[in-house]
């Protein structure tokens, strides 16, 4: 192995018999990748493809959350919406000389409702 290195002398006057047996098998693996690319392009290949899927989980979990929060949203202006159609309702029957108990009655509410309703400022 240290002949490897006496005779491609990589790193040059600067190599000591330590630094050469410390770096040998990092250099070794090295020339095998420059002389077998395909294999080192097959590695990253593959490092690639899992890293793609990863990203790939995260886009589609982060797209559910997205969903989610604005399917929450959708279901509170629309309970919103009811409420103010519900109201609006309210007045209507009111402005028809219709009493709390013939307004909840008429539209299955309470009569209570009805009169918090009618008594809002």
């Amino acid at each position: 192995m240290a002949d490897l290195f006496k005779c491609h002398r990589p790193f040059g006057d600067r190599c000591t018999d330590r630094s050469v047996s410390l770096l040998c098998p990092i250099y070794q693996e090295i020339m095998e990748f420059a002389k077998e690319p395909k294999e080192l392009i097959g590695m990253l290949s593959k490092e690639l493809y899992i890293m793609d899927k990863n990203m790939e989980r995260l886009m589609v979990s982060q797209l559910q959350d997205e969903v989610t929060a604005a399917k929450a949203e959708r279901d509170e202006v629309a309970a919103e919406r009811d409420e103010a159609i519900t109201k609006m309702e309210i007045f209507k029957l009111k402005c028809q000389n219709k009493t709390p108990k013939e307004i909840a009655d008429k539209l299955s509410l309470s009569v209570e409702y009805v009169n918090s309703v009618l008594n809002e400022p």
